[in-house]
């Protein structure tokens, strides 16, 4: 076959385009080969991205698994306990004594009244309501081992008629009365749980409002707070408190006072801190 047939044939088989020079531009400008590279374009795009997505982080560089170490929690270790020298101690309870706001020290004073297991009291009580009135003398050994007698006190007034009363022991949670001569009554009772001094403490600590004055006692001073509020009693009715007590530069409760109004009123006086008491029970 000829060269001039040859190209004949192609013509004819290709079409009038056949023999056309092929350029960048003009495969551009060709609206098949247009369509062809945006669906190429757009494969290309999503390929990208998901291998994007698929990158791990920090510039390519793998970040390692990591790895869950227990934590053992430990329980805290305790506080050395410092002991107060005596030299020390003596010192700041000089010095509250003259500077403490009246509830610190009475917090302080509570802390040294705990210390003592063993005194001695004697006061008055008087009932407003029946008019009746007695003193007691009470002997303390230990928290919940005491005695008490009673007496008709010079503190009531003339208008008060005596209440008298039997003897009594109170050891642990047994309760003794003297019946008549050298018979006992016997009863189950809560054993105390602090002494007479501190719950004189606990009476003036409920109270709002307490102020502090000073006294000397012979070589000593004593300080003197008291507490005057109100309350509602147990016919809500709202009625006046008084509170007082005195204590010495020893941190001794002293003396103690406490009334209500229209119901009672009474006095206790403390010495022998510490003094042992032989006490007990009568069976």
């Amino acid at each position: 076959m000829s060269t001039e047939a040859a190209a004949n044939t192609t013509q004819e088989i290709l079409g009038p385009e056949a023999h056309k020079t092929v350029t960048f531009k003009g495969f551009l400008t060709d609206p098949k080969n247009m369509k062809s590279l945006l669906i190429f374009s757009a494969v290309l795009n999503v390929l990208l991205f998901c291998g994007f997505l698929a990158k791990p982080s920090g510039g390519g560089t793998v970040t390692p698994t990591a790895t869950l170490t227990p934590i053992v929690v430990r329980s805290p270790s305790p506080t050395p306990f410092i002991t107060e020298s005596p030299d020390a101690h003596k010192a700041n309870l000089a010095k509250c004594f003259s500077d403490c706001e009246s509830r610190d020290f009475l917090n302080l004073l509570k802390d040294e009244l705990n210390a003592y297991k063993a005194l001695k009291l004697s006061g008055n009580y008087t009932d407003l309501r029946a008019s009746k009135c007695y003193g007691f003398y009470t002997a303390v050994a230990a928290i919940d081992i005491r005695y008490t007698s009673y007496f008709k006190a010079q503190g009531c007034g003339i208008s008060e008629q005596y209440d008298a009363k039997s003897s009594e022991y109170k050891i642990g949670t047994k309760y003794y009365i003297n019946s008549s001569g050298n018979n006992w009554d016997t009863a189950s009772i809560v054993a105390p749980g602090q002494t007479e001094a501190v719950d004189a403490l606990d009476a003036i600590m409920q109270v709002q409002t307490i102020n502090t004055t000073y006294e000397q006692r012979g070589s000593e001073r004593v300080r003197i707070l008291t507490a005057d509020g109100t309350k509602v009693n147990e016919f809500n009715q709202v009625v006046k408190t008084s509170v007082i007590i005195k204590a010495d530069e020893s941190y001794h409760l002293v003396y103690f006072f406490q009334s209500q109004e229209n119901s009672f009123k009474q006095e206790k006086w403390f010495w022998d801190y510490g003094v042992p008491n032989e006490i007990k029970a009568p069976l």
